[in-house]
């Protein structure tokens, strides 16, 4: 059989199987969904040196029925604005509440106003009129681990300007804690025209790891992203984090890759995005940051 046989049976085959998998795909009247009630959802991750900021708003199930327009899909997923929001430290049981911010559209609290502190527990509650009370707890990460970034090497580049990008350096892991971590790096940029300039960040990306069989040892950090330049628009300098992060902040930002990964996959299997918030939906962790490194172009 020669390759151009070949070729066509593999062709008819695959069209055999897309008319197949059509005809098995019915649409269904009258479904009676399950009655749903709308929950909370949740988002914090609270760390020693930055503010804490919640955001809150409500779930929308399946059976949620609202008529979702280009003007109105924003105001579906707002914020909600007159909840309560209290941090608590587990170790002292002291407590605050977290005020909201209209322009933010989220509960602020500045790093004066209640301190996050190494090692410790805290626990994050949220009530809000006809939703369930919720709850999460975190343990802020021990932040003993060291981190390095040496350099940033560029893997290749186009003719457009277009780039690819590695940070390398390390993550000295202390021994006998479970740690994980999660590296972020972005550039500032300039772009100008008819003599006008603006700063901005850009090509923000991340990665996450643990020390799953390397506990105590020095873990690599080669963490690749993408970059670009042109007559219109110059790096200044890129800018990368090293955070030494909790398991919930881990699990979640994971789960989130893991949907990304699979979202234009039709014959994947359906993967659940994580939540530790009892009795409503979200995530509520906590990160130290371990190294931050400006490295010019």
């Amino acid at each position: 059989m020669n390759s151009i046989s070949k070729k066509t049976i593999i062709t008819a085959a695959v069209i055999t199987f897309v008319i197949a998998l059509a005809s098995c795909i019915k649409d269904v009247d009258d479904v009676n969904l399950p009655n749903t009630p709308q929950k909370l959802v949740v988002q914090s991750f609270i760390s020693p040196s930055d503010s804490i900021f919640v955001t809150v708003f409500a779930s929308q199930p399946l059976n949620y029925n609202i008529p979702v327009n280009d003007y109105s899909w924003g105001s579906v997923f707002d914020t909600i604005k007159t909840a309560t929001v209290s941090i608590t430290n587990i170790t002292n049981l002291i407590s605050v509440n977290v005020p909201y911010f209209p322009e933010q559209k989220k509960y602020v609290l500045p790093p004066n106003a209640f301190t996050i502190e190494k090692g410790s527990e805290y626990e994050l509650t949220v009530t809000a009129n006809n939703f369930e009370s919720v709850t999460a707890r975190t343990v802020v990460p021990l932040g003993n681990a060291t981190s390095v970034i040496e350099r940033i090497d560029t893997i290749s580049i186009d003719e457009w300007g277009n780039m690819d990008m590695r940070v390398i350096g390390s993550i000295d892991d202390p021994a006998n804690e479970k740690n994980y971590y999660s590296i972020l790096t972005y550039g500032i940029k300039e772009y100008t025209w008819d003599d006008m300039s603006n700063i901005y960040i850009s090509n923000f990306s991340s990665s996450l790891m643990s020390d799953n069989q390397q506990d105590g040892n020095s873990i690599s950090v080669r963490h690749e992203f993408y970059d670009y330049e042109d007559e219109y628009t110059e790096i200044k300098y890129t800018k990368t984090e090293v955070y030494e992060v909790d398991e919930h902040y881990y699990n979640f930002h994971s789960s989130l890759e893991t949907i990304y990964d699979i979202m234009d996959n039709p014959f994947t299997e359906s993967s659940h995005l994580y939540s530790n918030i009892e009795g409503g939906l979200g995530v509520f962790g906590s990160y130290v940051t371990i190294n931050s490194t400006t490295l010019n172009k």
